[in-house]
């Protein structure tokens, strides 16, 4: 039983971009990671059919294909981890929420830890593709939802970070600063409230009773 979700995915994130020497061997090694990934408590030779087995060994049996070669440079994510804990600890305030027990910690942590992945993701797209449909990084009940609260016309990934930012209490400057990790935060809280009241709507549709002569808002 794999330990690991999608070890194809996992050994493409890896293992794609190890230079060694030659084109193809890097897609070779992502093959057999995957393999051996999804079946770890397996021999090789269950793994893999006679072909594979040899083609393995010998990528295996290459000067290039050193563990240096083959093993990711994850100093390179560090900047990435370490946004990715600015946004839990300043804009989801982690170190500020209490609780009886460790378990129910432990709860709130992972509830707030896959928020701040989807506010870094926001974060990133904002720099690295801003022009880029705002479908790109949010459902299209999330775009009109904010059109209509801010109103106007959501188009692209900047209009809708920086939408959702305001939200948060960005207040927009003119310049290049961009909004900070607890404005988004905060704004994305608001946007899910508001996305709820929107669903709510949608399920329980306001309706009136014709006898009724009472004036509107009146119990």
């Amino acid at each position: 039983m794999s330990l690991i979700a999608d070890p194809q995915q996992w050994a493409e994130h890896t293992f794609a971009s190890c230079a060694l020497g030659r084109s193809g061997r890097a897609d070779r090694l992502v093959f057999c990671a995957a393999r051996i990934a999804a079946g770890p408590q397996k021999s090789f030779p269950q793994l893999f059919d006679w072909d594979e087995l040899r083609a393995f060994y010998r990528l295996c049996d290459k000067p290039d294909s050193t563990p240096d070669a083959m093993r990711r440079d994850w100093y390179a994510c560090r900047w990435l981890i370490e946004q990715f804990h600015d946004v839990e600890k300043n804009g989801c305030r982690e170190e500020s929420r209490r609780f009886e027990t460790a378990e129910r910690m432990g709860a709130c942590l992972a509830v707030l830890s896959v928020i701040a992945v989807r506010v870094l993701s926001l974060r990133l797209a904002l720099e690295e593709r801003p022009q880029e449909a705002a479908q790109q990084v949010a459902t299209q009940q999330e775009v009109e939802v904010l059109g209509r609260r801010l109103g106007e016309e959501i188009e692209t990934v900047q209009q809708f970070v920086r939408g959702v930012a305001r939200l948060g209490g960005f207040l927009a400057p003119k310049g290049d600063k961009e909004p900070g990790v607890r404005t988004l935060w905060r704004g994305y809280q608001r946007l899910q409230d508001m996305l709820a009241g929107y669903r709510l709507h949608d399920d329980f549709p306001p309706c009136h009773n014709p006898h009724d002569d009472s004036p509107p808002g009146f119990l």
